[in-house]
């Protein structure tokens, strides 16, 4: 228990001291950030909608590939359902627009199983063709003034707990429960460290990479519909720049692009300092040219720290497996 205890705190170390670091300075340089209204702000209003869609890129990062697609695909899935709400009703729309954010996912995963395109490519194509058909739904135009139900899924409260809360966390377990204690995902671990070995097991290998962008595909769509709620408007627009931090969130938490090696907790690390230092840098009022770098170099930082940390983590499993066999 002693040694899962250590393997545990390790694992985590690096992103908990950044963590923390972030936080003591910010909560010493930038007036107002640790007040209860701005942290409210920051994890009730930012880290949901973050941390939704950098769960689907840390999927993409565990089977070796990068979804480029999916601030697209969240634009498009709410630009399908805002206007199928308008003109069908709420039920409608959400289905549409889950259905939209699944196909599109769908199509990621065929062109890279299938037609063996780079995820790179593949998804960067399909964010093209995804903003293109968003402003070819909306013609320009932006929707407003949805129904009141659908608002209360981001801005309401169960239990005097945020629904945007509620939902990321109901949705975390769910992914968490899949991806931990499931043959499909333990199968998208498989594929990510390596494809080849995992066919040779047996794993259907073109079937799990297809659902892993599908999963992908449901988050986007997911958090188009609260984004929706929250804005209560719908614009082709909504989802600009949001791959970079999605990127940004998975690389802080440690994930590895060789796939494999990435997984939702550290993702969620990777979300809280990213939000966080965000909104300090913004405290602060720091130049958005300087904003860049800032955390460019945290992102440096946070992956030199983790190396490190896996390092020590291996050399101590080392010293045991030697003092193992030394005392057989």
């Amino acid at each position: 228990m002693n040694v899962n205890k250590k393997t545990v705190i390790s694992a985590y170390l690096p992103q908990l001291l950044l963590l923390a670091a972030v936080i003591l300075f910010l909560g010493r340089e930038a007036e107002g950030f640790l007040t209860l209204s701005n942290l409210r702000n920051v994890l009730v209003m930012q880290v949901p909608f973050l941390f939704l869609l950098s769960m689907g890129m840390t999927i993409s990062v565990v089977v070796k590939g990068l979804d480029l697609s999916i601030g697209a695909n969240m634009a498009l899935s709410s630009c399908v359902a805002g206007l199928v709400i308008k003109s069908q009703g709420m039920a409608a729309g959400i289905a549409a627009g889950i259905l939209a954010g699944c196909l599109l996912g769908a199509v990621n995963g065929l062109l890279i199983a299938k037609v063996k395109l780079p995820a790179f490519i593949a998804t960067y194509g399909m964010d093209w063709i995804g903003k293109g058909l968003c402003y070819v739904l909306m013609m320009g135009t932006t929707a407003y003034g949805f129904p009141k139900a659908l608002r209360e899924l981001s801005s309401g409260e169960t239990a005097g707990i945020s629904n945007l809360l509620l939902a990321a966390g109901i949705i975390y377990g769910i992914y968490s429960f899949i991806l931990y204690h499931t043959v499909p995902g333990r199968n998208i671990y498989a594929i990510g460290l390596n494809l080849e070995g995992a066919r040779f097991s047996g794993v259907m290998a073109d079937r799990t990479m297809i659902c892993a962008y599908i999963m992908n595909g449901f988050l986007a769509a997911v958090t188009g519909l609260l984004y929706i709620g929250q804005l209560d408007a719908v614009d082709p627009t909504i989802a600009e720049g949001w791959n970079i931090k999605l990127i940004a969130a998975v690389l802080i938490g440690g994930a590895s692009m060789s796939g494999g090696k990435a997984d939702l907790n550290h993702t969620l690390l990777g979300v809280l300092i990213l939000s966080f230092l965000t909104n300090g840098i913004n405290l602060l009022g720091i130049s958005s040219l300087w904003q860049q770098l800032v955390i460019g170099l945290v992102i440096i930082c946070s992956i030199f720290m983790d190396k490190f940390s896996r390092l020590i983590l291996e050399y101590r499993e080392k010293q045991n497996w030697i003092k193992r066999e030394g005392s057989l």
